[in-house]
Formats: structure tokens, C-alpha cells, sequence
């Protein structure tokens, strides 16, 4: 018994028709997910199907006809060409002998004209153009792509597929399996797209995202990718600069408001691939071999990459790889940044007796939408001449780390992760500043101190805060610390005329400023030598 469908293949419509089945000129074709749809996978348009990636087919066999006009270019090897009887009509089919899921599946008809590309692994690796386009596509796929299709071999593991294939289509790309969609604007071989989407065939293709809670596990991998591919091929700097330009990307306020689960749920409009999954799960990935470095980042993500057979994965199943590798709970790091939102923003002040140095670390972020970050944080402490030491503080999930260490030579400048690694904002400078032990088991950081009147010209400034449940205001021990704005100590004041407000939590003082010049100023509160205030004040005279 055989089941026959009919239909026209269409887009998915809306304003940014990009998924399904696309016409432009003489060429029709399909890409296989939407923007904008309510649903991602978009090989419904043009194929009856279980149109989701849980479940992968076995093996596909396509027969498309078509007139002469063109040629029709799909998944896996073509293993039959028929020109029927009428000289006019063609049958070509193709067939897929690995797992493949639907959204992965695609076609495209054209006069196209075929190039075979040579490379060192013997695979075989045909591309698709226009006339026009065939000398640039060559030169960017034997400069670029094999050098990369060679690199990711050795890298990640063996390329998974019966053959690598481009076409050359007027918008784009997409990394259908063995067919990868390029956008002709991508044919100058400064692009690293190519680069991009053939990644894919090992992340994303080979293993592909139970479903759509985790297309960063997708995107990010390519991402990433690119950086690496420009750090073996152009060196160190331009990775970082890639990732550099990923952790700004993951900064943006849409970006950091935006789990990397779950990312194309939490987008109004909607938006299925959001910029979060591809800018911040490069970054992310780049933490993950930042902190645990080479040898275990590798060996997880080639774990997590090659299961046999080939499987569905999700963001668990990375946190496993990891797991297995280093053998220490990693959910410090999956919770916050794969599945939670924000970033650290510190506050940082620091002080030095001889060469021992103590470092105040205070997270401001949102304590209740985003919480409390756990990591490790690259300290390179330096003086003049050139002097320079690293060293790692693990900081707790805690508003409030004060952290030491020795130094082997007295610094005058820290520097916090000197090579930008990290996802994280810091306000303002680090400050050199005095700094006192908080009391012990507290994971409170001072409170906010109002200035009034803020800017002032007047010689007396009074002062307001909240009273900390474990001191007692008195004008005999409260002393103000104030640093100028480039974090330099320059004056210690006492505080005066203290008293309790009618709201038994609110402190009032006051503090003389004739030593002070006009500038802005950030002040340290201290009672009983302990912090328990921060500020910012400025004066005018």
C-alpha cells in the first residue's frame, strides 16, 4: 500500500520568510528552519514528515523530476540520473545512508554548475553554483574549507558523512547535511560562514539537539568553531579578538536577559534563533576551556560530540561530557550560565601589605532575577618595569568575596582577567583602597550611602544609610574613606552627629569637606573597622 502527497512547497511566511521552500529567478530551494514561524523545523513546507529532530530517519531516499533547465542537488550521494523519453523531463535521486533529522534534509534546483573539490582526506566534496560564481566559490572552498574540513578531522573526530557539499543560493546559509546552504554575499574568502557551516556537520548534524530548548548546543559549537579555525590558522590574538566581540555580543541587555536554554522561547517577537545562541554559547565555550583548560575541554566535548551511534543531545548531556572528564560537579557553571541569565557586575577595591594583597570582590547584579556567579577569576598583578604574576580566586556564590594572596614583588596595578574571558562587567575602577575583614559568616556587602546635598559646595555634608543589623552607630568609631576617581586613598574623615531616625534602621552623620577639591569621589563607611557602607559623592567649590 503506498500513501501519495501532493502540494506546492511554500515559506514559512511573515515578514522574514527565510525556512521552507524559496523561488528566485531560476532557482527554487529550501532551507530548513524558520525565524519567525511557531515552529522551528520547516520540511513540512515541502515533505510530509515527522517534522521534529528527537527522532532522526535511518536512511532517506529522494526522487525529485524536473525539467532540463537545471539540475537538482540534494542530501548525501546521487546514485541515479534518468532523462525520460520526452528529452524534457528529468528523474534524479539522491540518497541519505546516515541518521539525518528533517530539518537537515534539503534541495535545490538550478543551472548549476558542478565543481569537485581535492582534498587531503580523499572525501568527496562537490560544490554548486552559478557560472559567475564558480571561480570565487573554488578559491574560497581550496583556501579556506579544506583547510578547515582537515583541521576539524584531526580536531573533533573523523568528518561523519559520505561527502561535503555547498550550493550557492541568493540568501542564506544553513548547514543541511552534506548540502550546506551559502549565501553568495559569503563567497569572499575573508568570510569564515563556510567555515561556520561546515562545522556543523559534526555539531549539529552528527549530533543534533533533542530539540529546539538547545539550538545554542548547535550555533555555539559553530560559533566557536570559527574562533577556533582563525586561532590555528591566524594566530592567538585573532581568537581573542572572536571571542572578545562574542563576550560583548552576550553582554547586550536582550542577550543577558536570555538563558541559552530555552533561548528561542524567550524572545518577543519571536525570534528562533536568537543572537544569544550563537554570541554567547561561543563565549560560554570559551569559559569552559578557559577554566578547565585544554586537554579537558577537548576531551569532553569530543566525548560529547561522538557518541556511538550518532545521538540527540542536550545541554545535560554536555554537562555530563564534562563531568566525566574532570570528575567534579560542573553544575556551578551549567546553572548559571547555560541555564540561568545575567552576568557578574563587580565592585572591586583592593589593598597590599608588602607583597601579601587583599582583594574585595562584590557582585552588584540582580541578587533575585540573577543571583550569585561561582568562579574562578585570573588575577595578573604588575609593577613598574614590566613586572607581571597570575594567579586564580575561586569566588564564591556570595554578594561579598574577599580573597588573598601572595605576590612574589609588591604591585602597584591588578588587572582582572587580563584576557578578557570572561562574561562580566566591572563598575568602575579596581581601586586601591584600605580595605577591613567583614565580619565572619556575613554575606551581606555594605549598603548604599546617600550623600546630602549630592554634588555639594557647602562645608558640611550630611550622611544617610541603613544600619547593618551587626553594628551600632556611634560618632565614636564610624570614619569615612574617600577615594578619588581613579581610585587613589585621599583622605580618611570622621563622622560626626550621629543620630537614629525615627525609623530605628536609618543612621544619620555628617562630615567636614574643607580637605576635599572639587571632583567626584567614591567613600568607604567603616564602624568599629569594619565596612559596612559604600557611596559616591561629588564636590563643587
Amino acid at each position: 500500500m503506498r500513501t501519495f502527497y501532493h502540494g506546492k512547497g511554500t515559506n514559512e511566511g511573515g515578514p522574514n520568510a527565510w525556512g521552507g521552500v524559496q523561488n528566485s529567478g531560476n532557482m527554487m530551494f529550501a532551507m530548513g528552519v524558520g525565524f519567525t514561524a511557531p515552529y522551528i523545523s520547516c520540511t513540512r513546507h515541502w515533505l510530509p514528515c515527522y517534522d521534529e529532530p528527537d527522532d532522526k530517519a535511518d536512511s532517506v531516499t529522494l526522487h525529485f523530476i524536473a525539467d532540463t533547465s537545471g539540475i537538482v542537488v540534494s542530501n548525501g550521494l546521487q546514485t541515479g540520473y534518468l532523462l525520460e523519453s520526452d528529452g524534457k523531463t528529468t528523474v534524479t535521486e539522491w540518497t541519505i545512508t546516515h541518521k539525518i533529522a528533517t530539518y537537515l534534509l534539503t534541495f535545490a534546483f538550478g543551472p548549476f554548475q558542478k565543481v569537485s573539490i581535492p582534498n587531503p582526506l580523499n572525501i568527496p566534496f562537490h560544490v554548486y553554483g552559478f557560472t559567475k560564481d564558480t571561480a570565487k566559490l573554488r578559491m574560497l572552498m581550496q583556501k579556506r574549507v579544506v583547510e578547515a574540513l582537515v583541521y576539524f578531522d584531526s580536531l573533533f573526530a573523523p568528518y561523519p558523512f559520505e561527502k561535503v557539499g555547498y550550493v550557492v543560493a541568493p540568501i542564506g546559509s544553513m548547514e543541511h547535511q552534506t548540502m550546506i546552504t551559502l549565501a553568495n554575499q559569503e563567497l569572499d574568502t575573508n568570510s569564515t560562514t563556510a567555515v561556520h557551516e561546515l562545522s556543523h556537520m559534526w555539531w549539529g548534524d552528527r549530533v543534533t539537539c533533542y530539540d529546539f530548548n538547545d539550538p545554542w548546543l548547535n550555533e555555539g559549537f559553530a560559533r566557536y568553531s570559527e574562533s577556533l579555525f582563525l586561532e590555528r590558522f591566524y594566530g592567538e590574538a585573532k581568537y581573542w579578538s572572536t571571542q572578545h566581540s562574542n563576550i560583548t555580543g552576550a553582554l547586550t541587555a536582550t542577550e543577558a536577559a536570555i538563558p541559552l536554554h530555552g533561548a528561542p522561547f524567550y524572545t518577543s517577537p519571536r525570534n528562533n534563533y536568537p543572537p544569544a545562541i550563537y554570541q554567547k554559547g561561543a563565549a560560554v565555550l570559551g569559559m569552559l576551556r578557559y577554566f578547565f583548560g585544554d586537554s579537558a575541554f577537548f576531551a569532553a566535548i569530543r566525548g560529547y560530540g561522538m557518541p556511538t551511534p550518532p545521538a540527540t543531545v542536550t545541554s545535560d548531556d554536555l554537562a555530563e561530557a564534562f563531568y566525566q572528564v574532570t570528575h567534579t560537579d560542573v553544575g556551578w557553571f551549567f546553572n548559571k550560565w547555560v541555564f540561568g541569565i545575567g552576568n557578574p557586575i563587580f565592585n572591586i577595591i583592593w589593598s597590599r601589605n608588602g607583597n601579601s594583597v587583599k582583594v574585595n570582590f562584590v557582585q552588584s547584579q540582580d541578587s533575585v532575577k540573577i543571583g550569585y556567579f561561582r568562579l574562578p577569576l585570573v588575577i595578573e598583578a604588575r609593577a613598574a618595569g614590566g613586572r607581571s604574576e597570575r594567579h586564580i580566586l575561586w569566588l564564591d556564590s556570595v554578594r561579598v568575596n574577599q580573597l588573598t594572596f601572595e605576590n612574589s614583588f609588591v604591585p602597584d596595578t591588578l588587572v582582572i582577567d587580563p584576557d578578557g574571558a570572561v562574561i562580566k562587567k566591572i563598575v568602575g575602577p579596581v581601586k586601591l583602597g584600605v580595605l577591613q575583614q567583614p565580619p565572619t559568616g556575613e554575606n551581606i556587602y555594605p549598603v548604599h550611602v546617600q550623600f546630602s546635598p549630592n554634588p555639594s559646595h557647602q562645608q558640611k555634608i550630611m550622611l544617610t544609610y541603613s544600619q547593618p543589623n551587626y553594628t551600632t552607630a556611634s560618632s565614636d568609631n564610624a570614619v569615612l574613606q574617600v577615594f578619588d576617581s581613579n581610585g587613589n586613598a585621599v583622605s580618611t574623615l570622621k563622622i560626626g552627629s550621629f543620630r537614629i531616625t525615627s525609623n530605628s534602621n536609618l543612621v544619620e552623620g555628617s562630615f567636614e569637606t574643607d580637605s576635599l577639591a572639587s571632583g567626584t569621589y567614591f567613600a568607604i563607611l567603616l564602624l568599629n573597622d569594619k565596612i559596612v557602607g559604600e557611596g559616591q559623592f561629588i564636590i563643587t567649590k
